[in-house]
């Protein structure tokens, strides 16, 4: 992760070389300080898009496939998020 304005989000290999970058320079999948990731089985990537407002599920293919909170719209209502610090899965046997 680039926790920076534009973000970024990068996937390296134990050594260190970048083999794969996500980093729109403007629009709507321009990041704003993205400060966790954490790759999915299916090769997306679940992150947190801290100012503005909102946790995204990425595609490989750089589309965004899923969007919680409104972007730059923080807020405490449903459905929406303010600065989200963090991401967690709920393990599948999490309420049974």
């Amino acid at each position: 992760m680039d926790y920076s304005w534009p973000g970024r989000v990068v996937v390296v290999t134990r050594a260190g070389r970048i083999v794969w970058s996500y980093a729109p320079a403007s629009g709507d999948g321009r990041l704003d300080h993205p400060s966790l990731a954490i790759g999915l089985s299916n090769g997306d990537f679940l992150l947190n898009d801290d100012f503005h407002d909102r946790v995204l599920v990425l595609g490989r293919d750089m589309h965004i496939r899923w969007q919680c909170g409104h972007t730059r719209v923080p807020g405490r209502a449903p459905g929406y998020l303010n600065d989200p610090g963090g991401v967690d899965l709920k393990p599948p046997s999490f309420g049974r």
